[in-house]
């Protein structure tokens, strides 16, 4: 955790990563605030980023700084413990809750820097207990360098990236820290208009910054409709202008005058096309607040030719590349269709029990038999959170990572997840730390493949009898992004060979071979473009399905071949993947939606071969179905938890495809395919936690009983506990039974 420090200033105190030595701390409110628009608080003051216990998580302090002379406070009433070094302990001690302010430094903070008319720099950040438009600003000395205020907000970025994606920020450029940025004039602006509109409701106006006008390349009428919680209906505001605006080269704008409501066009905005009604319904989101909107268009081709034109410009602000230079008009249509409804026969599914649901009882997790167990006590312990899980295939074990521990939980009788053991002090032969960043189980679960944190270029094999690492493999150097079975269910084999993918390489690999690098160089598809995959999968027969951080996928009957089909890429980073074991359907992860993507051919010489074997016609790709939770549902999610979606990975239950489960914060959802593919309106179920889900799954063979590993406890939960979405649901209140 210090090589954030190492990297901007190694003279810091040990648990501080970066810092402003002098400044003054303000607390400004809007203009109409009646208790005052500025308040200095400290006219002297220090900026500090600190280490916490916790990894990945970063303080922004603020303390005062006192002159010489000055009476120092030391009967404070400081919430933090003295358990430190002794100069930390003191420093904590001597300090009031008057005299310091601290803040768990995520984006929502919304960090910002910008320059007073007076050329001082000033740095900004919302008040997350304040009211609307309360920001902090730290006025910057001038006796501090300009390279200290950069190194500083970089620190912070890197903070925030290390929060948001629980990983090292050490390997990062300048355009992954990117989303980090924030544009204090926009934010000001925002806040204004927020001020500006009177809620109906529990849920504030969302109001984005407004966007400068631009070049009109889409304009009609609607009818404008808001979602109101209360009624759970859209009522009708207005009859409306609407119109899409080219703002800066690959930047739009969807625009509504009267009232005015703008948005920037992007995924954020969870769009949904529905045809049957005419209408396009939206998010509206800003600093975690949402508002849902419905624009009724008049008739069909109406909608059809809005639906166009903001297809067009959500996928160039995407992917920076002018529409028409990169897409024939199957690969457009293609595109256009993932936003429509996709009505398919679903006679050969088998009837499920989805809509059944159990009452809901607090619900126990899983701290081993004796909660005196000194394993499970020691697992339980300290800072770190649970980060990763494998579901055993073969041995009815699940395994969840917590730093550089490895928690094992096993199936009771009753059905009931019960802990086992920890394998403590997962280390490299040479005795390196080792934090999963992937983990598999492999041959028939004893043994476990992992890659580090601390290396992409290494896979490490533990054999899970022993409980410790007993082979080290590398692929000749290549940073491997992601590695899997050869087949679906391979885990469940003695195969020893497994698949691995690079951003631009596809390869197998093979533990038997004599030296470290494990890598079959006969067996390497190096592709001669860069296409940053991302997700790799395989079906039951070993068809391969590779994807990419571009938002493509590639389609594979074997290994070593170019790929039969090339489906074209919506834009958005595709993050997760996998197959029904035939190989029909195709799920991919992207933050705020999944893809399910139907591969059988439809009509040809080809018809009823997959896209996996036989290339699809030029126009007759398949048509990708988008799921996502309704934009009134986000919208009641986002001002509960103040938490925009970012699905994990989605999976197929095992068996029978006729289930698919992934999870956003502390919400698992699960979808029935059935019911997708009727086109039933809001085919999931939800259920709320009292902790962020890293990880989810089915147990195997079954899409009856979910496996859910919260940031500090597992669980196994029957399918009927989720609901369908209501207040009630989402909110969660009285489900689960807290362990202290």
């Amino acid at each position: 955790m210090n090589f954030l420090k190492k990297m901007l200033d190694s003279s810091l105190p040990k648990d501080e990563v970066a810092v402003i030595p002098s400044g003054q701390l303000y607390l400004q409110r809007p203009p109409n605030s009646p208790k005052g628009e500025s308040e200095c608080l400290y006219n002297d003051a220090i900026l500090s980023i600190c280490e916490t216990s916790l990894p990945y998580h970063y303080q922004l302090v603020v303390q005062k700084a006192y002159q010489e002379g000055e009476e120092v406070d030391l009967d404070g009433d400081s919430d933090e413990s003295g358990d430190g070094d002794d100069e930390n302990s003191f420093k904590e001690l001597s300090i009031s809750k008057d005299d310091e302010w601290s803040f768990l430094i995520d984006d929502g903070l919304r960090f910002s820097k910008y320059t007073k008319d007076s050329d001082a720099h000033v740095l900004s950040w919302k008040d997350p207990e304040g009211d609307t438009g309360d920001r902090f600003e730290f006025v910057v000395d001038h006796t501090v360098r300009n390279s200290q205020i950069q190194q500083f907000m970089t620190a912070v970025y890197r903070c925030e990236y290390e929060r948001k994606y629980r990983k090292s920020s050490i390997s990062t450029n300048a355009a992954d820290l990117a989303e980090f940025e924030v544009d204090y004039a926009r934010e000001k602006a925002s806040v204004v208009q927020l001020l500006g509109y009177e809620s109906e409701d529990d849920f504030q106006d969302a109001v984005e910054a407004p966007v400068k006008a631009g070049t009109v390349v889409y304009q009609s009428e609607a009818s404008l409709r808001r979602y109101s919680p209360e009624s759970a209906s859209f009522v009708l505001v207005d009859t409306v202008a609407v119109s899409i605006q080219e703002c800066g080269e690959f930047d739009y704008a969807l625009a509504i005058e009267t009232p005015s409501v703008q948005c920037t066009v992007s995924s954020e905005m969870n769009p949904v096309f529905n045809f049957e009604h005419t209408a396009f319904i939206f998010n509206q989101l800003s600093d975690s607040v949402g508002q849902t909107w419905l624009l009724k268009f008049p008739d069909y081709d109406a909608l059809s030719d809005f639906q166009a034109a903001f297809m067009k410009s959500l996928w160039e602000s995407l992917n920076r590349v002018r529409w028409g230079k990169a897409k024939d008009d199957a690969e457009e249509n293609y595109i256009i269709s993932s936003m429509n409804d996709l009505e398919l026969d679903d006679t050969e599914l088998p009837d499920d029990d989805f809509d059944e649901e159990d009452e809901i009882e607090p619900l126990e997790f899983s701290r081993g038999d004796d909660e005196d167990d000194e394993a499970s006590r020691k697992y339980h312990s300290g800072g770190e959170k649970n980060a990763h899980m494998a579901v055993g295939y073969s041995s009815d074990r699940t395994f969840v990572s917590r730093g550089n521990r490895l928690g094992v939980f096993r199936t009771d009788e009753d059905n009931t997840l019960a802990f086992t053991t920890a394998i403590e002090n997962l280390e490299s032969l040479n005795g390196k730390r080792i934090t999963p960043a992937k983990m598999k189980l492999h041959m028939q679960d004893k043994h476990m493949i992992i890659r580090a944190e601390e290396d992409s270029s290494t896979l490490y094999k533990m054999d899970l009898e022993r409980g410790k690492i007993v082979e080290e493999w590398s692929a000749y150097d290549i940073p491997i992004v992601e590695f899997g079975p050869l087949s679906k269910f391979g885990q469940t084999t003695s195969e020893e060979t497994f698949l691995g993918i690079s951003h631009s390489a596809i390869f197998r690999m093979d533990p038997r071979l004599s030296s470290r690098d494990k890598l079959v160089e006969s067996e390497l598809k190096n592709c001669a473009t860069k296409n940053l995959f991302s997700a790799l999968t395989t079906s039951e027969n070993g068809y391969i399905a590779v994807a990419s951080q571009k938002g493509d996928i590639r389609l594979y009957d074997r290994l070593g071949i170019n790929a039969k089909t090339q489906l074209p890429a919506l834009g958005d980073p595709i993050t997760g993947l996998d197959v029904s074991a035939d190989g029909r359907w195709l799920l991919a992860t992207c933050k705020t939606y999944l893809l399910l993507i139907d591969t059988s051919i439809k009509e040809g010489k080809y018809s009823g071969e997959l896209g996996f074997k036989r290339p699809f016609g030029k126009d007759s790709k398949p048509r990708p179905k988008r799921l996502t939770i309704s934009p009134e549902n986000l919208a009641f999610i986002q001002a509960e938890t103040r938490l925009g979606l970012a699905f994990t990975k989605a999976h197929f239950n095992t068996g029978v495809e006729q289930t698919i489960i992934t999870s956003s914060g502390p919400y698992v959802i699960v979808w029935s395919l059935k019911k997708i593919l009727r086109g039933d309106k809001d085919p999931y179920h939800i259920k709320r936690y009292g902790q962020e889900v890293i990880s989810d799954n089915f147990r195997y063979g079954t899409d009856k009983e979910i496996i859910v590993a919260l940031e500090h406890d597992v669980a196994m939960v029957s399918k009927k506990a989720l609901q369908k979405p209501t207040a009630n649901s989402m909110r969660g209140a009285g489900i689960v039974k807290q362990y202290k």
